[in-house]
């Protein structure tokens, strides 16, 4: 008896060694599979579906042609996607009950396929690709965007579909159909690769941070098709690693075949993301999930508003220094950045009057945000 457990033993351990020497690549490595929504061992986000979740296609967005690489804005009322490939678009509502209505262009025009945007919580700051990444800045988020756009210069690896921490220090990109990257900013619109996300699974298309840069969405790989995901982190300073979790069920259900690109409100309860039942660039089509549980993150929701109603900047034009007025005390944080988006000063507001150093600061334009108390809201400030 005891003879015959010890070689069912045998039998197991060796059918275990076996099957983990199958999982490793020619490189000794784990070879990324395809996750079976129905035995994968990830926790859901929503399970069971919330009796008030809805999901629906965004009909009043959606073209015969491709709609696709949405950016839902922090309180999730207004929407920026592109269409067709000729250009980005911001669709508007007044609440987030409303439908999106208000087309209007957003000054980025392109002439073949662009793979992602990503704009700052103020939305006065844009990153796309087309043919690289591409960065620029307005003061006023109903105006669209300038010709004025610079290239990013990537050091590595390039990639598509960018993403970026609300201080733009790290730059997430797809190299490819099945990698995430982490870069570092290196320069003045310069980034060098850092890091490789390592999920486990295969990581598929364009992925998108949270608001706060604490959760980044995915799109995996998964049998049938693909499903949405995401993975946190406790800090700016940690990398993204472990077990994607899904999202829920009615969102990763089985006639939405290919969900990808999903992109979040600040307080993780609305999703826009694409859809594709055919497999077919053509076929995409935008969808709105709502009442979504976010993840645990610290993050408050960010509103753009309008700048004189925060704060005020004199003198302006300025030297090395000016004065920050808040119309209010609160716990506010102001960033200071140049014409190319490197933040060139951090400070905690004190009170309601703070002076700015910029010490030797090279003469020209610069943008001062201030954010905090559930707000966001920016200045151009001229330095001689």
């Amino acid at each position: 008896m005891l003879k015959n457990l010890l070689f069912s033993f045998l039998l197991v351990v060796f059918a275990a060694i076996t099957l983990h020497a199958q999982q490793l690549n020619a490189n000794g490595s784990k070879a990324t599979q395809p996750v079976n929504l129905r035995t994968a061992a990830v926790t859901s986000l929503f399970s069971p579906v919330g009796p008030n979740e809805t999901v629906r296609p965004l009909t009043e967005i959606n073209t015969d042609t491709a709609d696709a690489y949405p950016y839902l804005s922090s309180d999730g009322l207004r929407l920026y996607c592109i269409e067709n490939d000729t250009g980005y678009y911001m669709y508007s509502r007044a609440t987030t009950n409303d439908v999106f209505s208000n087309r209007t262009s957003t000054g980025i025009v392109i002439a073949g396929v662009s793979q992602g945007i990503w704009l700052t919580n103020d939305e006065k700051m844009v990153y796309y690709s087309y043919d690289g990444i591409y960065f620029n800045t307005r003061t006023d988020i109903t105006q669209p965007f300038s010709n004025n756009f610079k290239e990013v210069t990537l050091v590595g690896v390039t990639g598509y579909g960018p993403s970026l921490t609300p201080d733009t220090t790290q730059l997430f990109l797809s190299p490819d159909e099945q990698t995430l990257l982490m870069y570092k900013k290196t320069g003045p619109l310069t980034y060098t690769v850092e890091d490789t996300i390592e999920a486990g699974v295969t990581i598929t298309g364009p992925s998108q941070l949270s608001k706060d840069g604490m959760t980044i969405y995915l799109t995996i790989s998964v049998t049938g098709g693909t499903a949405l995901a995401y993975l946190t982190r406790a800090s700016l300073s940690d990398k993204f690693s472990g077990t994607p979790i899904l999202m829920d069920s009615l969102i990763n259900n089985s006639q939405l075949r290919l969900p990808s690109q999903p992109s979040v409100s600040a307080d993780g309860t609305i999703v826009v993301y694409v859809n594709d039942t055919v497999d077919s660039w053509g076929a995409n089509n935008l969808y709105i999930a709502s009442e979504v549980v976010p993840p645990t993150s610290s993050y408050t929701a960010v509103t753009p508003a309008s700048a004189n109603s925060v704060f005020s900047v004199y003198p302006n034009p300025a030297s090395g220094m000016f004065n920050v007025q808040l119309n209010s005390a609160g716990a506010y944080t102001l960033n200071v950045y140049n014409a190319t988006g490197t933040v060139v000063k951090t400070t905690t507001l004190a009170g309601t009057l703070t002076q700015v150093y910029l010490g030797a600061a090279l003469p020209g334009i610069y943008y001062v945000t201030v954010y905090g108390n559930g707000l966001s809201a920016t200045q151009k400030v001229v330095v001689q």
